[in-house]
């Protein structure tokens, strides 16, 4: 990772990688991040992401109150989605 990744804000980097999707999938990459910044906030360095970190955040999916449309609590089904476009921004980051 290069150094200005390395120390930079995952959630400007999660957002970059949205951004590249304009698929139907895109809806999901969204809420996937509206998730993310209300489980962390809107600044998140590199240096914070560790195992526990991202099991936390994968609990929170689980349990998390809605935030979306309907205002009820996510499926198991779009949690495991949704924390899927998270595994995938880190391992792009990671490359």
């Amino acid at each position: 990772m290069s150094g200005r990744i390395l120390n930079g804000d995952f959630v400007s980097f999660f957002e970059d990688q949205k951004s590249k999707r304009k698929s139907s999938n895109s809806e999901n990459w969204r809420m996937a991040l509206n998730y993310f910044k209300s489980f962390a906030g809107e600044k998140v360095l590199f240096p914070q992401i560790n195992e526990t970190f991202c099991e936390e955040f994968a609990d929170y999916l689980l349990s998390a109150p809605g935030i979306g449309r309907t205002g009820r609590e996510i499926s198991i089904n779009t949690a495991v989605s949704y924390f899927a476009k998270f595994k995938a921004t880190l391992k792009e980051a990671y490359k």
